[in-house]
């Protein structure tokens, strides 16, 4: 399952790593819109066909009930794409300004005041 993480103190291949995992999942919760929004619309038609045969019944109001859970279920799949589009954009962001976030270890090993043994905070 997809989660959320905290991008600061992630290097530069970690934020690969999970901007793949976003678009992954981007891809699967917008692909599963796509269905319920096909749903919803093909119910939405058969509702109207059964309405013009002369159809009445509890199966309209079962069948309405079905739609309005779609529907819903729709727009929780769709905020659930802007969450994942704007930490996209961050990561974008991120990684396409160069900017990497490095420990303190990591910048001591790059000064070459550690030797990789001990760690400094700066």
């Amino acid at each position: 399952m997809f989660e959320f993480k905290d991008l600061d103190r992630m290097g530069r291949a970690a934020l690969v790593d999970e901007q793949k995992a976003a678009v992954d999942y981007w891809r699967s919760v917008h692909r599963l819109a796509g269905l319920f929004e096909g749903y919803g619309k093909q119910t939405t038609e058969v509702i109207a066909a059964y309405q013009a045969a002369g159809g009445r019944g509890t199966i309209l109001t079962d069948l309405a009930k079905v739609q309005l859970k779609g529907n819903t279920t729709l727009r929780k799949l769709i905020r659930e794409t802007e969450r994942v589009d704007k930490y996209l954009r961050e990561l974008d962001v991120r990684l396409s300004n160069g900017t990497k976030w490095y420990t303190a270890q990591e910048i001591a090993e790059m000064t070459g005041q550690n030797d990789g043994n001990e760690q400094r905070s700066i």
